[in-house]
């Protein structure tokens, strides 16, 4: 976020994720457990598909080869200008 100077309200609307989850992350009260989640964080932080596959890494979470994995790992690569409506309509 500092890197991008992004706000915390900007990444609540570019992730879809709401404010306490994200002031949450940031406050380093919990560790991203969900990849769906951990995917729209990554779009709203506009994570390059390398840099996301690190942020899956530290979160102890990986993408297999099942459809709805395969359907994030599409999000991650194809879709980080996206609004959050346009990554849930797939």
């Amino acid at each position: 976020m500092d890197y991008q100077d992004l706000k915390p309200k900007e990444l609540v609307y570019d992730s879809g994720i709401n404010q306490s989850t994200i002031s949450r992350h940031l406050n380093g009260d919990t560790i991203c457990r969900n990849k769906k989640t951990l995917v729209a964080l990554c779009c709203g932080l506009k994570l390059e598909p390398s840099l996301s596959k690190i942020m899956f890494k530290k979160c102890g979470l990986s993408l297999d080869d099942s459809n709805e994995d395969s359907v994030l790992k599409y999000i991650l690569t194809n879709m980080l200008d996206s609004t959050p409506m346009e990554r849930t309509n797939l």
